[in-house]
């Protein structure tokens, strides 16, 4: 059965993703009419590509493989988008298409945007991650030695088609990763996914179309009203769990070490528990419900067991990429922290207690 939507979002430009959702869609890339462009260059993810080349079916399509993950979110994977697309002669009217996880669409999108000063772009998303919570939105950009998502802007996608079939060739931590995100969706917004990752977590990968479908409902409706996540709107709320996050994917970058997206996005669901707790921001009862379902679903309780094999970063080791993450206002971080199963809000919070909040997690 293939589901259907469209999102629309108003800001300068009135713009909307029609999103396909079904299993088989991926047979039907080259020939589907659903996609943008005259012409369309896909950009795959190299370990996509190996694993799932001949049910693409692309055939002679434009094809320009990217190194897999975190990696490809680079200043020279970006300019060698670009380069190929010119050697290809590509116009304002073709477009982009990735096929990866969130890393993929995040250069592709970053690419399109800047690319003849903007062409088409579409994604269609191959990890839990991706198909819940990146693909969808608009949001692009790649790391640079200083930070996570530094150089960006918002590119919104004109078409996403998700075939939850992909998701058969991921491996567990990607699969563990994917719960990150969707149980940022439980913990900060619907406390009626619960019991639905309660009953898929032991099939997954399989079984999770109602999942998929109703984080990116979720997701589809702020974005709809706040695309560029302005001040005052709610797009920030989707940043639960990402200030900590952000900051120990940095770090391990810095050192070529990998984190997983999702399973720091857990980590640092763990440490603004922590934070609301201190400050009284939620009960207890409440607090210990959002834990279990972070127990349930695997997340990492401490720092050395995030990053293990490897030597945990201290504290200071992670001050300054906090420091630069994006959310920063007059030296203070607008944290996005938990008030109860199922919401959350953004308050004002020093490092200094994101610091502490990292700190007792790894003490305790």
């Amino acid at each position: 059965m293939i589901h259907s939507f469209t999102v629309h979002t108003s800001d300068d430009r009135s713009m909307e993703t029609v999103v396909a959702f079904g299993r088989g869609l991926r047979h039907r890339l080259p020939d589907t009419e659903a996609l943008p462009g005259k012409r369309r260059l896909y950009v795959i993810d190299r370990n996509v590509h190996e694993a799932w080349q001949e049910d693409f079916r692309l055939g002679d399509a434009n094809v320009f493989v990217i190194p897999p993950g975190e990696r490809a979110k680079s200043a020279e994977t970006l300019l060698a988008i670009c380069s190929d697309l010119a050697r290809r002669s590509f116009e304002r009217t073709d477009a982009l298409v990735s096929i990866g996880g969130g890393a993929c669409g995040d250069v592709t999108g970053l690419a399109a945007s800047l690319f003849l000063r903007g062409i088409a772009v579409a994604h269609v998303p191959t990890t839990i991650v991706s198909m819940v919570d990146a693909a969808l939105g608009g949001k692009c950009a790649i790391d640079i030695a200083e930070g996570k998502n530094l150089i960006g802007s918002f590119w919104t996608p004109s078409r996403l088609i998700i075939d939850p079939d992909l998701l058969r060739t991921l491996p567990s931590n990607e699969v563990r990763a994917g719960f990150g995100e969707v149980a940022k969706y439980a913990i900060g917004f619907d406390a009626e996914l619960e019991p639905l990752i309660h009953s898929t977590r032991a099939q997954a990968p399989e079984g999770l179309d109602a999942v998929i479908l109703r984080c990116l409902q979720i997701k589809a409706d702020i974005v709809a009203h706040d695309l560029r996540e302005s001040d005052r709107g709610k797009r920030i709320l989707l940043n639960l769990g990402h200030t900590t996050a952000h900051a120990i994917e940095a770090w391990a970058l810095a050192r070529d070490i990998i984190v997983g997206h999702g399973e720091a996005v857990a980590f640092g669901i763990r440490c603004a528990i922590a934070i609301s707790l201190e400050r009284g921001l939620i009960a207890s009862r409440e607090a210990s419900r959002c834990v279990a379902l972070l127990d349930l679903i695997g997340a990492a309780k401490s720092l050395a067991e995030l990053v293990g094999p490897h030597e945990a970063p201290t504290t200071r080791d992670l001050a300054p990429y906090l420091a630069a993450d994006k959310k920063v206002r007059s030296g203070r971080l607008r944290a996005v922290l938990p008030i109860a199963f199922g919401a959350c809000e953004v308050h004002d919070a020093t490092i200094d207690e994101f610091l502490e909040a990292i700190s007792s997690l790894s003490r305790s």
